[in-house]
């Protein structure tokens, strides 16, 4: 995954943001005024474990059996990328997008068939349905699949053109009154999003999907916001806890994720961060 700068969390910029975010609990907000070198800038509550069985940054070029592709050198631990002048074609590699289509391949249980994905570029996989699926396979002309393995690929690649209409979906559902359950549901949605390849610059698509789901975070932490103020105690292995949780994972996915800003991170840091306050705060009035 790729790894930000750390954020200087605590400017009279950000400061703004939040109070812009909370104009009418300005109470809560004085809960964040913390000194910058007590604030973390991985957010973890109590812990954000990334899911070691679903992801690995292991992946290199060099594993592929791909003749075109130029192996990635590593020096000291630090990968060096192919120069973008050796490809006649856009694909996921100049596009510097193999890591994230493969992790999400891993997860989908498709790694089988990275000599199929690596020759494609995100726009050509986001395409993919059952009427040109054997055209992109014949424009390969490398391997045959079967059957079943063209299904759940089609079936995986609609649900990567749908991830717009789904956060779209969700934008509205969180402006609503929404119960834990459906939280968690919309949580996992998230969560589920962001272990599929985001497009970054280098894919000439539009970053509509990154903007949706920023807002979505936005909206889920109103969420969570009001139903902590709202509850008694809780446990943290609770579906609330987890809901929590899973919010943190989101926050740390978007961090270290190149197809997200600078400053769309900053906000989500942001985002954790008074979610955390919030949390310990509440878990604090219930000790004490």
């Amino acid at each position: 995954m790729y790894k930000y700068q750390n954020y200087q969390l605590g400017t009279k910029e950000v400061e703004d943001y939040i109070k812009s975010l909370w104009d009418n609990d300005n109470n809560d907000f004085e809960q964040l005024s913390v000194s910058h070198n007590q604030r973390q800038n991985i957010p973890v509550w109590p812990t954000a474990i990334y899911p070691s069985n679903n992801y690995t940054s292991q992946f290199k070029l060099d594993q592929l059996n791909n003749s075109e592709c130029t192996k990635m050198l590593t020096f000291n631990g630090h990968t060096k990328k192919p120069s973008l002048e050796i490809f006649s074609k856009q694909t996921i590699v100049n596009q510097l997008m193999v890591e994230p289509v493969l992790m999400w391949l891993n997860i989908k249980d498709l790694i089988n068939y990275t000599w199929f994905f690596i020759e494609l570029s995100i726009g050509e996989i986001e395409a993919i349905n059952e009427n040109n699926i054997d055209y992109f396979i014949s424009k390969i002309n490398k391997n045959s699949m079967t059957r079943a393995a063209k299904k759940k690929i089609c079936f995986e690649t609609k649900l990567l053109r749908d991830r717009k209409s789904t956060c779209q979906k969700l934008i509205l559902f969180l402006d609503l009154e929404v119960t834990p359950n459906e939280l968690w549901e919309y949580i996992t949605c998230v969560h589920d999003i962001l272990f599929s390849p985001i497009p970054n610059k280098n894919c000439m698509i539009d970053d509509k999907l990154q903007e949706d789901i920023i807002l979505i975070m936005q909206k889920l932490l109103y969420q969570l916001y009001d139903k902590i103020s709202g509850k008694g105690k809780y446990f943290i292995h609770s579906q609330f806890g987890m809901s929590i949780n899973k919010y943190l994972r989101c926050t740390f996915l978007i961090s270290m994720n190149e197809a997200f800003t600078n400053n769309q991170v900053e906000k989500t840091i942001i985002f954790a961060e008074m979610l955390k306050n919030k949390v310990y705060g509440n878990i604090g009035q219930y000790n004490a």
